[in-house]
């Protein structure tokens, strides 16, 4: 009975989102119709991103939807071409999706069923006259979980191995997972769009060949634990520089389909993280990577540096003099929609800005205001419980402390994301994270939604900030004391701090 009915809802709503389709083609707007069952209850929350910045969530039209009898119409915002969305809900009652792609005069419709226990894969169902995007998107959903259950071809301790070694065994798995992706894409083609195409082309793409950049970075961990550890790192500088420095899929996938593909995107900051690492054309700072995507890919510049500048507020990338490329930023875009970001981003992260107001509970429940600091250096870190470069961050700000002479000109703050106040306090007494001594404030109970972790987009730990006399910014995120060069880095930035001329 149950299943009649659902197929009843089912033809119901592409008779509906038919007729609206009809109505809405000239003025092109997409209707999403979202399906729950009727007794169940939960608020679902949209994001459509007309320009995706990579893998952040940045730059979202954000819009609260709440299903009354089990479904809710939402007409999208207008947006020019195509744009992702992500559908999450609240409870997590049901399965969240995302990097949906939608056109304008989109109409579809997605019926949701609760999570089961232990089931890998989500029960939706479309309907519509636009559910070929929709339908691939499941299938490659589909086929990733059925490769990650099946594991990787590799060597049981692949770690072990030298990077030029390791490399083939991962570019052949990639190479038979992008066929088996593009053949699910080759049965819909004719249902879609050129440029929809294209964009799906170039996300399976680009998918598949950011994932030896990231390999990189956990073979270069690994390989500092061994003796011939430079030798190591030679062979995964040398396997870059001669297999991976040229973009393999310039001549496949179409400059449209790499203009609005999150991957793409993904893929070309990760690319130069490595390129400017390897191959010494700067050390990490901004200006280096201006230049870099000039080179590597000039007509999408300027959505590379918003994606940079993207990547940096969240995943606190370690790029230096980051706030004054903001700034120079903002009068150099010119398509409005970056110009706009940058320029926020400046006004949050410029070197001057002021921090951002806030007052917050210490471990006694006394309110503790910035503020009130003013006349000394506050070095803030935030941090929360289960974050290992959480603690090894304490560990190195610990020595900072012990070393630095001027005590009475610098405060150490510590601030918990721990939504749990008992786990924060635990946390807090383990001496793991901060110090009994340091100020340790809490976010209420709020976590990454505080207004100060908004303000900053600080969704990832640990980040820093380095705030001067006058209640200025002096660094977003200073270089994390862990070693001897970045230590001297930071410790450089505390003296150009102490130093400052206080103002009234």
């Amino acid at each position: 009975m149950y299943t009649i009915h659902k197929s009843i809802l089912l033809i119901t709503c592409l008779f509906i989102l038919t007729q609206v389709g009809r109505s809405q083609n000239q003025s092109k707007n997409s209707i999403l119709t979202l399906q729950i069952p009727a007794h169940q209850t939960d608020t679902i929350t949209t994001y459509l991103y007309p320009h995706k910045l990579g893998s952040s969530n940045k730059m979202a039209i954000t819009t609260k939807l709440i299903p009354r009898n089990g479904q809710v119409v939402w007409k999208l915002p207008s947006f020019d071409s195509i744009a992702y969305m992500d559908i999450k809900f609240a409870n997590n009652t049901f399965w969240s999706q995302y990097n949906y792609l939608v056109e304008p005069g989109d109409t579809i419709s997605i019926l949701f069923q609760p999570n089961e226990a232990g089931k890998k894969e989500p029960d939706i169902q479309f309907a519509g006259t636009s559910i070929a995007k929709y339908a691939i998107k499941k299938s490659l959903d589909s086929l990733t979980i059925a490769i990650a259950q099946k594991g990787a071809p590799y060597p049981a301790r692949w770690d072990t191995l030298y990077f030029d070694r390791f490399f083939p065994l991962a570019q052949q798995d990639d190479l038979n997972k992008l066929q088996q992706k593009e053949a699910i894409l080759e049965q819909w083609r004719l249902q879609l769009s050129k440029l929809a195409y294209d964009v799906m082309l170039a996300d399976i793409c680009y998918l598949e060949q950011k994932e030896p950049l990231v390999q990189m970075i956990f073979f270069e961990a690994y390989s500092n634990k061994y003796p011939d550890a430079a030798e190591r790192n030679k062979a995964i500088q040398q396997v870059f520089n001669q297999q991976m420095a040229a973009d393999p899929w310039l001549k496949k996938v179409s400059h449209s389909g790499r203009n609005h593909s999150m991957y793409y995107m993904h893929y070309l900051i990760r690319k130069s993280l490595r390129a400017i690492k390897y191959n010494d054309l700067g050390q990490r700072d901004a200006r280096s990577y201006w230049e870099w995507f000039e080179k590597e890919s000039p007509l999408q510049l300027e959505k590379a540096i918003a994606t940079l500048t993207a990547y940096y507020m969240i995943y606190g990338l370690q790029v230096t003099d980051m706030g004054t490329l903001l700034q120079e930023s903002s009068s150099r875009i010119t398509q409005p929609q970056y110009a706009k970001f940058i320029s926020d981003a400046a006004s949050k992260f410029g070197i001057g800005s002021p921090v951002f107001p806030f007052v917050l509970t210490d471990t006694k429940g006394k309110k503790v205001s910035i503020a009130s600091f003013k006349g000394k250096t506050v070095v803030i870190d935030f941090w929360d419980t289960g974050c290992l470069p959480c603690m090894q961050l304490a560990v190195g700000l610990k020595q900072v402390k012990k070393e630095w002479k001027e005590k009475d000109k610098i405060i150490f703050m510590s601030i918990s994301k721990d939504k749990n106040r008992d786990t924060w306090l635990t946390s807090v007494a383990s001496g793991k994270y901060t110090e009994p001594d340091n100020i340790n404030l809490y976010t209420e109970g709020k976590g990454t939604d505080h207004p100060l972790i908004l303000h900053y987009g600080f969704t990832s730990s640990p980040r820093m900030l380095i705030i001067d006399p006058n209640g200025k910014l002096i660094s977003t995120n200073p270089p994390r004391p862990v070693n001897p060069t970045d230590k001297k880095h930071f410790m450089q930035l505390l003296e150009q701090s102490t130093k400052s001329q206080i103002t009234l």
